[in-house]
């Protein structure tokens, strides 16, 4: 009998270590599933900050360069220095 009593033990053992392992299986089945979905979702995720990204520095291109520009274009500010003793008439002159 005791080879029979061995025999059932082994069968025993490897249905014990079949079970688990189909466990296991089912688990890091669901966990790729989980993972795939997280992954994609990150994917998503930096396709559309990289858009975002590159469409603020076109913008900021952009506006650096229309302000520099802007800076070459803009006629000088008049100064007050008439040469002589303002009056009221010169400076209304001045400021029109």
């Amino acid at each position: 009998m005791g080879s029979q009593t061995s025999l059932e033990s082994v069968v025993s053992r490897l249905e014990a270590q079949i079970a688990f392992d189909k466990e296991r299986e089912a688990f890091h089945a669901e966990q790729e599933t989980f993972h795939r979905e997280k992954r994609a979702a990150f994917a998503a995720e930096i396709e559309k900050l990289t858009g975002v990204l590159e469409a603020f520095k076109t913008a900021a291109a952009t506006a650096a360069e229309l302000e520099t520009r802007a800076a070459a274009v803009t006629p000088p500010k008049p100064t007050l220095d008439i040469g002589r003793k303002a009056t009221l008439t010169a400076m209304i002159r001045l400021a029109l």
